[in-house]
């Protein structure tokens, strides 16, 4: 049996850094390396630091991060403090605050989900997969549901849904339907998938842009995907957010063309 492989995304590696946690994540990662793990870790502050109990990727935010600190340290020593710190109770929600969470959302949180996704792609092993699936079918498990937002991405997910077309095995999954085609849902159906739940958020592209969905295709093609999903998957649901761009009525037209077509 393989070892099993562990992502860790850690506030910090390099114990220069003087967070409480970081001698803990040492001890942590270095037990589970003893008990066998294949140990991936990737901070979101500092450098990573090579050690012989894990493998390590890097901080993609790395410079951004050390900008961004050091112009919070300036505005602390402007004030006379050591920290830049909030009210505990009721903190006033400023304009600087506002700015670092858009900046967070717009730049930051979809930098670091391109780097998750490529590490997981990377990493994934379809035969460590297909052996558990061998195993709960052994034990009378009929249905399995994938919780992956980007299931769907890379050949190895299409080498996956081929091994599983050939298994006695429904599946469902959680998804994107932008990560799909016509071909790779034909695949999908032949592997015997009978559930998809797809996040769409927003049926506007300023709507989607606005949660960061990094989504390229058009309202339209994305519904096309989904009318296709339906002639291949018995039950498919399109996940939506109310945003400020989205209008009820449009929903509801794009609501009743999907299910009428």
């Amino acid at each position: 049996m393989k070892a099993p492989k562990i992502l860790a995304v850690a506030s910090a590696v390099d114990l220069d850094f003087r967070y409480g946690c970081t001698p803990a994540w040492w001890q942590l990662w270095k037990g589970l390396y003893e008990a066998g793990c294949d140990l991936i870790v990737t901070p979101y502050r500092g450098r990573p630091v090579d050690a012989p109990w894990w493998r390590t990727e890097p901080n993609p935010c790395f410079r951004e991060a050390e900008l961004f600190a050091g112009a919070r340290d300036t505005v602390a020593r402007l004030k006379r403090d050591t920290h830049l710190r909030r009210a505990e109770e009721e903190p006033p929600d400023s304009a600087s605050d506002k700015l670092v969470r858009r900046t967070i959302w717009s730049l930051v949180t979809p930098r670091w989900r391109r780097h998750l996704e490529r590490i997981l792609e990377r990493e994934r092993d379809v035969d460590a997969v297909l052996q558990e699936v061998d195993r709960l079918i052994a034990r009378g498990v009929t249905y399995i549901y994938f919780i992956d937002e980007i299931f769907g991405v890379g050949r190895n997910v299409h080498r996956l849904l081929e091994q599983l077309a050939d298994r006695r095995i429904s599946i469902g999954l959680q998804t994107r339907i932008d990560l799909w085609d016509e071909n790779s849902l034909d695949l999908l159906g032949r592997a015997h998938c009978i559930s998809m739940e797809c996040g769409i958020e927003s049926i506007t592209d300023e709507g989607r842009d606005e949660l960061n969905k990094n989504c390229r295709l058009t309202t339209d093609r994305l519904t096309e995907l989904l009318i296709h999903a339906r002639t291949r998957v018995p039950w498919v649901q399109a996940n939506l957010i109310l945003t400020e761009h989205d209008q009820r009525t449009d929903i509801r037209r794009t609501q009743q063309f999907a299910l009428s077509a």
